[in-house]
Parts: structure tokens; C-alpha cells; sequence
């Protein structure tokens, strides 16, 4: 006879979710997703397996995987102001956690315990917005400038006056912290009472770095086999833009951004050496990424048999006076020149390289041009539009 083949997968899902207007500017909402398993002996369901089974479904399941989101939105009351309707200001605030279960092999197995994961986020959102139409129609002679297309010195200059329409932003920045190895279950809104873990801070998005409580408290487990890495992340971006009209049928739309991203890991975990919980080979990783003004330099051409460009040669030539400004102002160099190049800050240094490829591709000289290595102010790009033909 053929064996009889049991399939098992009994899950139970509970997903909750509120909202509530705390004020006319203020709302909150909170949404929560547990989702267990119902641990089924081996074989066919029948004598004390029924009771063992009913006896998991009484307590709704083995928890595997809970998560949670707590949003607050809040527009500023800066437009109640006298004077400032014509600004609005609005903040997000978004939060999420989760915690998720080892996997049952390991949780049988007295000799294994490698411990939960737990990982949080938070999520900051800017929005101003400016409305200078609004600003202008509050003045009767500049509001008749922005409604006329008369022509005339005065009325042009009042037009190139008013010229900036609107202008807004975004700005938002993630954080996040992945924790593995992590004993404690989950109970109440994510939180062990047992073990007081991992904190109020920790589920409404606290990046604050809790490593030396969770190894004091014991929420850390010594298992030699747990091998996943502790990671931090940052994400920033921040967008700028603005409508500019200086004469009738003229649009300019002006854009801007700059943008940020880092990831710390580092291999969290027992060292049997030491008999210690400790950081080994952390590692930090990222990209960044800006608008920026290259106009002088964007319609050279390449020239000669060999297709030789001009700024590419400009760029090569900056590093040598990159890397000669980078070693005076150092005090720990020994300023040895070596091929045009100061000992430390070679013809390959990012140090070197990135101020001198701004300088040259800009078209600015390099022995002006900031030696940091990334310019922080964003510089717009432009959309010009004209209509009148």
C-alpha cells in the first residue's frame, strides 16, 4: 500500500488597526500583523494529538513573524499666521518594527539556539511648500504685474520681480537597525515583559544603539552557529524645486537633490576565545549622489587622432595640485613630492580624485575649488520652456 502523505500548514493571522485624528493637524495610525503557526504532531491527527493540537490552537498559534507601523502626520499651522497662507508646512513621522522567529529546527534542538531577529526603522518626511503667487497677490501693484502683459520699463521690472512662482521641497531621511541573535519573544505591541525587551524607544523607532544593554541583560544569545550580521542604514534625500516666470510665455523649472545612503555591518556575536559578545570586521558601505553645474565644460569636444579630450587632460593635471594642497594643509605629511604627487595623497586617492574631476568639469580652477570630499550644497538644473512663437 501506498504511506498516507499528511500536509500541515495550519496558520492563524491576526492583523489589527487603528486611526485616530488626535487634533485637527495631528493623526495617528497604528497597524499590527502576528501571524502564527499552529505546531501539529507527526502523522494523522487522532487520540492525544487532538489534544495537543487543540491545546496550540487555544493559544492561537506558535508566533513566527509580528510586525507593526505607527504613522503620525501633522501639517504645521505656519499658514494661520498672519500674513503666511501662502506657506504650508507638513511633517511625517513613520515608524515600523518586526520581530521573527529562529526556525523550529532550532528551537528543537537542545543543543541550538541561535536566537531571534528583531529590526526597527524610522522615516522623517518634509514637505514645505511656498506659494509666492499668494505672497504677490497680497500687494495691489504687484498683483497687477502678475495679471497684465502690458509692456513698459516699470511693469517689466516688476514681472522680473515676481518671477519666482512657487518653490518646495521634500526631505526625508530612513534609519534602520537590524539585530539578530536576539533571545526574547514577543508579547505585548513587541515587547518581551519578561525581559523588559526591547524598549518603548526600540518599537517606536529609536535608532539609539542598545548592543551593550541587550548583551547585559542577557537578550543575546552565546551560540557560536548564529553568523548574521548587525546592520545600521541611513538613507537621506533631500529634492528642491521651483517654477521661475520672468516674462510672459518664459517657464523655468528648477530641480535640485542630493541624495545620501550608508550601511554599517559589522558580525555580532560570541566569541568563545574571549568568552565575550564582540564586534568583529565591521564594515561601512554607501553612495552619494548631487545635482551640479557643469555647463562650461559640457559641449567641449573630444579632438586629435587619438579622440583626446580636453577636460579629461584638465582633470589628469588637477590632481597634482589637489594632491600638493591636500599635504600642505596636513600637518602629519612629510610633504615628499614624488611624480607631482605628496606622500599620502597619491594619483589615485579618492581625497585627490574627486575634488580634482569638480574642478575640472566644471571649469573651475582647481587650486580654488573646495578640497572636501563632497560638495553639500545641491546646484539646480533647469527646464526652460518658451511659449510665445
Amino acid at each position: 500500500a501506498i504511506p498516507t502523505t499528511f500536509s500541515k500548514n495550519f496558520q492563524i493571522n491576526r492583523v489589527y488597526g487603528i486611526g485616530w485624528n488626535l487634533t485637527k493637524s495631528l493623526q495617528m495610525d497604528f497597524d499590527a500583523t502576528n501571524r502564527g503557526i499552529i505546531d501539529e504532531p507527526a502523522g494523522r491527527i487522532n487520540g492525544l494529538k487532538q489534544d495537543t493540537l487543540w491545546n496550540n490552537l487555544k493559544r492561537l498559534g506558535r508566533t513566527v513573524d509580528y510586525t507593526h507601523t505607527v504613522n503620525f502626520n501633522y501639517t504645521t499651522p505656519i499658514n494661520k499666521i498672519p500674513g503666511f497662507d501662502w506657506t504650508n508646512m507638513s511633517v511625517r513621522y513613520s515608524t515600523q518594527f518586526n520581530w521573527n522567529s529562529q526556525a523550529l529546527f532550532s528551537l528543537q534542538d537542545p543543543n541550538l539556539n541561535v536566537g531571534n531577529i528583531i529590526q526597527n526603522s524610522r522615516t522623517i518626511t518634509l514637505n514645505p511648500v511656498l506659494n509666492f503667487t499668494g505672497l504677490y497677490n497680497k500687494f495691489s501693484f504687484l498683483r497687477k504685474a502678475t495679471e497684465t502683459e502690458k509692456g513698459g520699463i516699470a511693469n517689466l521690472f516688476l514681472q522680473v520681480l515676481t518671477s519666482v512662482k512657487n518653490v518646495s521641497g521634500t526631505y526625508t531621511r530612513t534609519e534602520g537597525t537590524y539585530l539578530p541573535g536576539y533571545l526574547p519573544k514577543t508579547k505585548f505591541f513587541g515587547e518581551d515583559l519578561n525581559y523588559n525587551a526591547p524598549g518603548i524607544g526600540f518599537l517606536l523607532g529609536s535608532q539609539a544603539d542598545i548592543r551593550s544593554r541587550a548583551i547585559s541583560s542577557g537578550w543575546i544569545t552565546t551560540d557560536t552557529l548564529q553568523n548574521q550580521l548587525y546592520t545600521k542604514t541611513l538613507f537621506e534625500d533631500m529634492h528642491l524645486r521651483g517654477v521661475v516666470e520672468p516674462i510672459p510665455d518664459l517657464r523655468i523649472e528648477l530641480s535640485a537633490f542630493r541624495t545620501r545612503n550608508l550601511n554599517y555591518q559589522t558580525n555580532f556575536k560570541y566569541s568563545a576565545l574571549t568568552g565575550n559578545i564582540e564586534n568583529l570586521s565591521p564594515i561601512t558601505t554607501g553612495d552619494y549622489s548631487i545635482s551640479y553645474f557643469t555647463l562650461p565644460t559640457a559641449f567641449s569636444k573630444s579632438s586629435g587622432i587619438n579622440n583626446t579630450s580636453s577636460v579629461f587632460d584638465q582633470f589628469l593635471s588637477n590632481r597634482n595640485i589637489i594632491s600638493q594642497r591636500l599635504g600642505r594643509s596636513n600637518p602629519n605629511s612629510n610633504r615628499a613630492v614624488t611624480n607631482g604627487f605628496v606622500d599620502g595623497y597619491g594619483a589615485n586617492a579618492q581625497d585627490v580624485l574627486v575634488p580634482a574631476f569638480l574642478a575640472a568639469y566644471s571649469g573651475k580652477d582647481a587650486n580654488g575649488v573646495g578640497t572636501g570630499s563632497f560638495p553639500q550644497i545641491p546646484i539646480p538644473n533647469w527646464d526652460i520652456r518658451y511659449n510665445g512663437l
